[in-house]
This record gives structure tokens, sequence and C-alpha cells, in this order.
């Protein structure tokens, strides 16, 4: 779930609520191959959702020692016009 306020004194609000599934393949312990699914749907002034969002697309993880990354691909698959048609998301993680 994600909160934004921007414009002049913050008046302009949103929310939007996100979910994603993925399925990941490891070729070796340090490289992985997959897909994602992303669905997203917005709360313009937190009055009532809009119509569902989707993206779709591969992934890639790389794996090291207690750190890891994955880079994933997004095209949308809806064509909502005020969406861009594709994302690139990077995630960086490390195990403590």
């Amino acid at each position: 779930l994600e909160a934004e306020w921007e414009g002049d004194g913050l008046e302009e609000r949103q929310g939007e609520f996100q979910q994603s599934l993925g399925l990941s393949f490891e070729v070796n312990p340090h490289l992985l191959f997959g897909a994602e699914f992303v669905h997203e749907i917005a709360f313009p002034e937190w009055s009532g959702a809009e119509s569902g969002k989707f993206f779709a697309g591969p992934n890639v993880s790389f794996r090291r020692r207690n750190y890891w990354a994955t880079v994933t691909a997004l095209a949308q698959i809806t064509r909502a016009g005020d969406e861009p048609d594709f994302q690139i998301r990077t995630i960086f993680g490390f195990s403590f």
C-alpha cells in the first residue's frame, strides 16, 4: 500500500495498492531467471478505486554470499493511458 501527497500544500492525495507474483528458476547458486506479474489499483483522493492495471515481464537475479539483486522488465498489458507502457525495476537485498 502506498500513499502520495503532492502539490502546493500537499492537497493532491492518492493511494495505490500493488500485488505481485513471481516465479524463478535457479540456473546455479548465483543466477536465477524468471517472470513477474504485477497488479496495481489506484485510489485517487482516497475516494474509490480506478480499474486495475496489469504488468508482466521477465526477471533475472544475481546472488553472492549474503547479498542479491533482481532486475525486472515489465510491460503494461492493460494499455491504461495514464501509466507507462514499460518499466524496469531493480531490487537489492542482503541477509544478516
